[in-house]
């Protein structure tokens, strides 16, 4: 089955400019409002910043009798919203961000901004489908996610030879 196996890149530019002439839907009925708090909107735009990547999105292209195409985001709403906030200014960079913490995105020096516009996302096309065939996608792909602890953060964050050492000796 290819029917999943669509997948493209959009910018920030371009989820910019969708947002703003209304040619993307953010939040699909069946799901939650915005959740993430400040510092993860924070860590997400670090992320972006430092050029690291960032998971996939899922987003449906629709087109109606006219052929007018909307966008419905499917999965990565908080991640999309994360963006258009920062760069309407709602709110600065934390300090788990040491290089650009306090900084709003009309503070970002002129080659910081242009990472942030220029930054690809990842995104996987889904073609037209019943409403319950695309919920059952959304709960497939959201039904496992299991935040590591903090000793796995840690695991992960951290190496060396005593890292070595303490592997080896817990085995």
């Amino acid at each position: 089955m290819q029917r999943y196996l669509n997948t493209t890149q959009r910018n920030v530019v371009w989820f910019k400019r969708a947002f703003e002439s209304e040619e993307i839907i953010i939040k699909a009925p069946f799901q939650r409002n915005p959740v993430w708090s400040d510092r993860q909107k924070s860590s997400l735009i670090d992320t972006i910043l430092l050029e690291y990547p960032i998971p996939e999105l899922y987003m449906q292209e629709l087109t109606d009798d006219a052929g007018n195409q909307k966008h419905v985001v499917v999965d990565g709403q908080q991640r999309i919203r994360a963006v258009l906030s920062y760069l309407a200014g709602e709110f600065e960079l934390d300090d788990e961000s040491p290089h650009w913490a306090g900084l709003s995105f009309d503070d970002l020096a002129p080659a910081d901004r242009k990472k942030v516009f220029e930054y690809n996302f990842i995104v996987r096309l889904l073609p037209e489908m019943p409403d319950e065939e695309l919920r059952a996608i959304f709960q497939r792909i959201n039904r496992n996610t299991v935040t590591l602890n903090p000793q796995e953060l840690r695991h992960a964050t951290y190496w060396g030879p005593f890292i070595k050492l303490m592997e080896d000796i817990a085995n």
